[in-house]
């Protein structure tokens, strides 16, 4: 769907609608990972999802040809468009924010709320907002296990363990890519540029919901995600069935299927208040919207070793080998220290670089996945595994930043310098 204009006196709003594959590929990430956790531990081997949109398992074909281990879980989403709720309930759910029946007529019928407001220069206002869109999903889950008598204890164990024929809630964190033309309008805006740590802490500090960004080395792109606690309404209609699949008397395999409605709301669209004229004719591509599991989020701590965390950048990686250049993520207030200790050979050890594949530490000495040259603030590395996010936290030592500032002579400014 392209991106609409309306005019609201001598304002615009802009509307970019997301792919319908994104919210897809969110909920069919919350429903495998609830499954998953309800599980005992590492109990499948394999899980795939029948569409191959916005899902991130199926990159190799080949994979296909592979027999699959067993217990085997499959994933089948179907849209139940007809049997959603008939209204947005304002009770349990997401947050709304009340709508004037006399205002503009494309905002009163959606409920939206603006995020991010710029209200502090005349001829530079804008507003960053979304709307929510509700959705019912029905998947269908088939679990195939080797014999007889793990179907039957399997079956047992769901009957024990899940909680069927009731409605009952979880929450879940959701990331929805914001569109581009819109963050890069903001950047410009507010003179700032979209990779510094300066722009993600603005961000931050304007929002009041998280504001994450995605590094892509192989493209040099860098993408925003706003994350939004969801309140999803689940029910299992009914008990587990089970089959088997025999050659004479002989049992190849056995499964165990059962079905779970996903009720939710999610974010829809994106809409841009501007008094100037925004051209995009933005779509958002496959995998830009992705469920955030909150579980499998590194804790990274504020101080270690005695450095303090400067900034943390997710990155999704398209080789198995890249280069990270985190010069372009650092702010104003770091880089003429970093271009003196650059200038004057200095060796101290005054910076820090650890990543996370998901929540698990990987080890920063190990040349084997990473080598780190503090020079040029550039890193090789060695991704272990391509179908995951890596999280890479930097730290400096705050108090040899401070001793080498002393040494730098301030430059000669002008007014055009501090304009706002």
């Amino acid at each position: 769907m392209p991106t609409r204009e309306l005019e609201i006196g001598q304002a615009h709003i802009y509307k970019t609608t997301s792919s319908f594959s994104h919210i897809l590929g969110n909920m069919t990430a919350i429903i495998e990972d609830y499954i998953i956790k309800m599980m005992p531990p590492n109990y499948f081997k394999q899980i795939r999802a029948t569409t191959e949109v916005a899902f991130k398992d199926i990159k190799d074909l080949k994979k296909n040809l592979i027999a699959p281990e067993k217990p085997f879980m499959i994933v089948d989403p179907k849209l139940l468009l007809n049997e959603e709720s008939e209204s947005l309930p304002q009770i349990n759910w997401d947050r709304f924010n009340p709508t004037d029946h006399n205002d503009t007529p494309s905002l009163y019928m959606m409920n939206h709320e603006f995020f991010i407001k710029n209200e502090d220069i005349s001829d530079k206002k804008f507003a960053l907002g979304y709307t929510l869109n509700r959705y019912k999903f029905q998947f269908d889950i088939t679990i195939l296990v080797n014999t007889q008598m793990q179907r039957l204890s399997l079956v047992n164990y769901l009957k024990s363990n899940f909680r069927f024929r009731h409605y009952f809630e979880i929450k879940r964190y959701t990331e929805t890519l914001i569109p581009n033309s819109y963050i890069q309008y903001i950047a410009d805006t507010w003179r700032m540029d979209i990779t510094s740590n300066d722009f993600l802490q603005k961000l931050n500090t304007e929002s009041p919901y998280t504001i994450l960004r995605l590094h892509r080395p192989a493209t040099d792109k860098t993408e925003f995600f706003i994350m939004i606690m969801n309140h999803i309404e689940l029910k299992l209609p009914s008990y587990p069935t089970e089959d088997s699949v025999r050659t004479g008397r002989v049992e190849k395999y056995s499964q165990v299927a059962f079905s779970i409605e996903v009720e939710t709301n999610v974010m829809n669209n994106f809409l841009l208040l501007s008094y100037d004229t925004v051209t995009t004719g933005e779509l958002t591509s496959e995998y830009m919207t992705r469920v955030n599991i909150d579980a499998r989020n590194p804790t990274i701590d504020k101080i270690r070793d005695n450095k303090t965390l400067y900034t943390k950048v997710m990155i999704e990686f398209d080789e198995l080998t890249e280069e990270i250049d985190f010069n372009k993520f650092m702010g104003d207030d770091i880089k003429p220290v970093l271009k003196y200790i650059k200038n004057n050979n200095l060796t101290d050890n005054f910076i820090s670089v650890y990543v996370y594949q998901l929540d698990v530490e990987l080890d920063n000495t190990d040349t084997n996945i990473m080598t780190f040259n503090p020079k040029t603030l550039k890193l090789n590395f060695h991704v272990p595994n391509l179908e995951d996010f890596y999280n890479f936290a930097i730290y400096f030592d705050m108090n040899y930043i401070a001793r080498v500032k002393k040494y730098i002579q301030p430059v000669n400014t002008t007014k055009d310098d501090y304009e706002k």
